[in-house]
């Protein structure tokens, strides 16, 4: 690209917005001035408009170039402007991405955002202007040229022009974070084993475990000004967004009502809170969310159980609720039970676990030693403030201490905490970093030792947020950083990928984040089994190369496939065999899941492969099944048959979700009215052995393990190993073993223990039938 010269890049189209945040700001050309921009540059455009031939009026930009002639005209993805409107309300295009380098200057290139925004006014005008995106995410003030009305009566097809106006890349003093899960960790967020980011152009993104999953969700999200999400460690989790007209989406895990719907069911396809329409910032903790009103009020919702709804009891509430007694609220951060809000007059106030006073953890208590605070961090023990002198002080949340300043920070804007573990952002764009707990490397300093003071990352000078996660274990924690053209950085714990640099290795200092292959809003079906299956297509597609077994058995069971919400557990899988003897035929026949976790929906189709003899190579699988049978003769089983297959199926699991929970090598299972004769399995450790997964691996190529060859060496020895733990589909598939079996007729669904010959009797023709 010539130096001078701006590019531009529109911005893909979404979901038509609806009101603004705001209203119009009536005031003429406010530009910045060239000298008061990042970089001392600025770009001079004017708007464009005409009336087409159905009644609408088509937007677009022309930018003046440094060698003084307009540039093509920009058309953004969204840019056609109703036939009716209500009188009054805002409408906005498509943002648009300017990427502006100054002419000589040598100052790297600068990314940021605009949009045309445009109102009908009585009588059948049209008034448009301009906003830009601040680096916090929000929609600035709303720039009005002199020249911006666009008649009632026009010619068709003629365009007509504004008076120019002047913008410039936002300045980072400018940068507010407005809230965000353990507070500013607006634009990008990082809980245990994932991280999501808003994007550019108002959508989210998100990494790490679930990934594809979750980028399915927000696929159909717009005009997103900030993200929070929870830090549950249990695995799972809930999202919010906050959008530009005030409204708040959530989607996720809904069963202590932090999803705000007045119910506790899940929701994968993001829901608006219904209420919530003047939200100026969310925070998300493990169970519950809240907003800050453009009022100063605040609203909660979810678990209340130690008492972080702030109303002064332990009542959850599946709907918003207001806290009482709390006014003049600017922002706000959750921990995992904690809520700490900050007000328009610096002081702080928090609630929830930690928060114990004369009247309980209950109700809002004030958090003295602070004053003139403009942001607040919560973290997994910890919070933090931070003064609007740039200075930082954090205190310990388990009990009643004056915050004590951290030393050698005097320009942060902003403060991530995770478990003993800090990250500040510095005016400058800087990062810094401290803390007891930096196992996993997540203060990115290139070690793993612990810092009592801050060290600055070293690569770091652009951010305009941090966020570090709470781990679940020790070794397992990451944070990120977004910059300030919208790509992000991450350091620390991997394994779940949700470093997003398409590895799962861990990195002791910032990487960054590559591209991920995203959905279409147009890609998001509305019905719950319909999104199971669009998810699974693409992990299935992602994967098929590396574990080819997982193709097979998806387009055996898609169509059979369904989300049921009253399942009790995860997932089942139903397989059925009919006829009997040498005609026996079986086969998977349904699926059905509730938890959309990839660990449960890989185990059941671990099953439908297990029990579908057409996927699988007859007499390597046959083997594996026997290993797991006479191995595990006593697991899981249902009336004496059944023996293995779990934990067949979830040692296919875990090579290849290594992260997964595997619920039946954790034992005991725990299972309510568990359908197995014992629900646990002794002696079992927590993952598969090396030689679980070496049968699985030979197995799945076609290869009798060598477990089966050292092993198996005589029809009797099968017989006998077959009669330790019997199974249909094992004996289906070893029928042909040592010259086969003599006769069939016993062989018949369901089996019959009763009707078996006897164990001292060699059924394989090498006995002598």
């Amino acid at each position: 690209m010539k130096a001078g010269r701006v590019q531009v890049t529109l911005a893909s189209a979404v979901v038509v917005l609806g009101v603004l945040a705001g209203g119009a700001i009536s005031s003429a050309v406010v530009a910045q001035e060239a000298d008061d921009a990042v970089g001392g540059h600025s770009q001079r455009l004017r708007i464009e408009a005409r009336r087409i031939e159905d009644g609408r009026t088509e937007f677009g930009l022309r930018l003046h170039s440094a060698e003084g002639r307009w540039e093509g005209r920009i058309l953004p993805a969204r840019r056609f402007f109703p036939t009716q409107a209500t009188t009054g309300r805002w409408l906005s295009s498509a943002p648009i991405r300017l990427q502006l380098s100054p002419a000589g200057s040598g100052a790297p290139e600068t990314v940021f955002w605009v949009r045309i925004t445009a109102r009908v006014l009585a009588g059948g005008r049209l008034e448009f202007g301009l906003q830009e995106r601040g680096i916090g995410g929000t929609w600035q003030e709303r720039i009005l040229p002199d020249s911006r009305f666009f008649p009632a009566v026009a010619t068709v097809g003629r365009w007509l022009v504004s008076s120019p106006v002047t913008v410039s890349p936002p300045r980072f003093e400018g940068f507010t974070h407005g809230g965000g899960a353990r507070s500013g960790e607006t634009l990008v967020a990082a809980s245990f084993r994932r991280t999501c980011a808003v994007e550019p152009d108002g959508g989210v993104t998100c990494w790490g475990a679930e990934g594809t999953r979750e980028r399915l969700s927000t696929a159909v999200l717009d005009d997103v000004l900030t993200v929070s999400i929870g830090d549950n460690v249990g695995g799972s989790f809930h999202a919010c967004a906050l959008h530009g007209d005030g409204t708040v989406s959530c989607w996720g895990p809904g069963h202590d009502g932090e999803l705000g719907q007045g119910d506790t069911a899940d929701r994968h396809i993001p829901a608006v809170v219904p209420g919530i329409r003047d939200a100026v910032a969310i925070a998300v903790g493990s169970s519950h969310t809240c907003a800050v009103h453009r009022s100063g009020r605040v609203s909660c919702w979810g678990d209340a159980s130690r008492g972080q709804l702030g109303d002064g009891t332990e009542d959850s509430s599946f709907s918003p609720r207001t806290v009482p007694g709390v006014r003049e609220v600017s922002t706000i951060a959750v921990g995992a039970n904690t809520t700490c809000v900050v007000h328009r007059d610096g002081d702080v106030s928090c609630w929830g676990w930690g928060m114990r006073t004369a009247s309980g953890d209950t109700s809002p208590t004030a958090i003295g030693g602070l004053g003139e605070v403009a942001s607040v961090a919560v973290g997994w023990g910890d919070a933090c403030a931070v003064r609007t002198d740039g200075s930082v002080y954090c205190w310990p949340l388990s009990r009643t201490a004056r915050p004590a300043r951290v030393p050698g920070i005097t320009d942060s804007v902003a403060v991530s905490i995770g478990d003993e573990s800090f990250c500040a952002t510095h005016r400058d764009g800087g990062i810094s970093c401290w803390g007891q707990n930096n196992e996993a490397g997540q203060l990115g300093d290139g070690t793993t030792e612990s810092r009592t003071d801050p060290v600055r990352l070293a690569g770091i000078t652009d951010a305009v947020a941090v966020t570090v996660s709470t781990p679940s274990r020790a070794g397992e924690g990451h944070a990120c950083a977004m910059h300030r053209d919208g790509g992000v950085s991450c350091w620390g714990a991997n394994a779940f990928g949700q470093l997003g640099d398409g590895t799962t290795e861990p990195r002791l200092t910032p990487t960054a984040v590559q591209p991920f292959r995203g959905f279409g809003a147009d890609e998001v079906p509305t019905d719950t089994t319909e999104f199971l299956r669009t998810w699974i297509d693409r992990v299935v597609e992602e994967r098929e190369d590396e574990f080819p077994w997982l193709r097979s058995a998806w387009d055996h069971a898609r169509q059979r496939t369904y989300f049921v919400d009253s399942l009790e557990g995860g997932g089942s899988a139903r397989s059925f065999c009919h006829g009997h003897g040498l005609i026996l035929i079986c086969m998977s026949d349904r699926v059905v899941l509730r938890s959309l976790r990839l660990g449960t929906v890989v185990h059941e189709l671990a099953h439908v492969y297990d029990a579908t003899p057409q996927l699988r190579p007859p007499r390597a699988w046959g083997a594996v099944q026997l290993y797991f049978a006479v191995t595990y003769p006593d697991c899981y089983t249902k009336e004496g048959f059944g023996a293995g297959a779990e934990l067949l199926a979830d040692t296919m699991e875990h090579l290849v979700v290594p992260y997964g929970w595997l619920a039946y090598y954790a034992p005991p299972v725990g299972l309510a009215d568990s359908p197995f004769d014992s629900p646990d399995c002794a002696g079992v450790s927590g993952e598969p052995t090396e030689e679980a997964e070496a049968v699985i691996l030979a197995g799945l190529a076609g290869v009798v393990p060598d477990w089966y060859t050292e092993n198996i060496t005589s029809g009797a020895e099968l017989w006998a190993a077959i009669r330790k733990a019997p199974s249909l589909r094992m004996m289906l598939n070893l029928k042909d073993e040592f010259g086969g079996f003599c006769e069939l007729d016993w062989l018949r669904y369901p089996l019959r223990l009763d009707s078996f010959p006897p164990a001292d009797d060699n059924q394989f023709r090498d006995g002598g039938c």
